[in-house]
C-alpha cells in the first residue's frame, strides 16, 4: 500500500492527538519526514538500494562512486559492464600481488574490482578499484544506496507501508523536542528509542535533535 509524507504526518498527529494542527504547521512535519529520511538513509543506507549505470573516470584505477552521483551513500556490488563483460569482485592485496603493474598498465575493459581496504564495514564506503583502468565509454552496472530525494506533503514516501509508523516515531520525537514539558518527561527520547529499535540502528548511535 503506498502512502504520502502528509499520511505520514497525519498519523503521527492523531497519535498525539492534535488533529487539529495546533503543535505545529505541516510543512513543518514535511520537514522533519524528510530529516528522518535522511536519518534512515545514514542508519540502514540498504532501504534505499538502486541499481544503476555509472560512467567512472578514464583512466583511472581508484575510483568513487560520488564523482558520478552526489547522492551516493553507500556501495554494495559492482556487477558488470553495461551490454559488456561481467566484473568479478575481489581482494586488492591479493589482486596487486598477482600483478604488480596493476595501478599502471594500459587501459582496458574492467574485469574485475575491490572494495577500498580502509572501509571498515563490507557494505560502507564509495570507493573502489578497478582492472584494468577503464577506457573512455565504458559504463558500469552498480548496485548502491543513495539519498532520498526531498519529498513535499503530496509525494509518496519510497518505503514500504510497514516503515509508515517508523517514520512517525521520528516526527513524533521531533515535534516533542521542541516541546519543553515533553522533553522533560522523556516522551521525545521514548520515541527516538522506538524510531531506533525499529530500523535495527545500534544502541550507540546518536541523533541530533532537529533545529526548531
Amino acid at each position: 500500500m503506498t502512502y504520502t509524507v502528509q499520511n505520514v504526518v497525519d498519523l503521527a498527529r492523531t497519535q498525539m492527538n492534535d488533529d487539529a494542527k495546533i503543535r505545529a504547521t505541516d510543512l513543518k512535519g514535511e520537514y522533519w519526514a524528510n530529516a528522518c529520511l535522511n536519518a534512515m538513509g545514514l542508519l540502514r543506507p540498504d532501504l534505499f538500494t538502486v541499481f544503476g549505470a555509472i560512467t567512472p573516470v578514464v583512466d583511472q584505477a581508484w575510483q568513487d562512486l560520488i564523482t558520478a552521483n552526489a547522492e551516493v551513500l553507500a556501495l554494495y556490488n559492482i556487477l558488470g559492464v553495461v551490454n559488456g563483460n561481467a566484473i568479478l569482485q575481489c581482494e586488492l592485496r591479493p589482486l596487486l600481488a598477482a600483478v604488480p603493474g596493476a595501478l599502471y598498465e594500459a587501459s582496458g575493459t574492467p574485469v574485475n574490482w575491490a572494495r577500498d581496504p580502509a572501509d571498515e564495514n563490507a557494505t560502507s564506503g564509495t570507493r573502489y578499484f578497478l582492472y584494468p583502468r577503464p577506457i573512455t565509454g565504458t559504463q558500469i552496472l552498480v548496485q548502491y544506496s543513495q539519498s532520498a530525494a526531498y519529498k513535499v506533503l503530496a509525494d509518496l514516501v519510497p518505503l514500504p507501508a510497514a516503515y509508515r509508523p517508523v517514520l512517525a516515531h521520528y516526527i513524533k520525537f521531533c515535534f516533542e523536542s521542541v516541546d519543553d514539558d515533553y522533553v522533560i518527561a522523556q516522551r521525545a527520547a521514548l520515541e527516538l528509542a522506538s524510531f531506533m529499535a525499529l530500523i535495527g540502528a545500534g544502541a550507540k548511535t546518536k541523533i541530533v535533535e532537529p533545529n526548531t
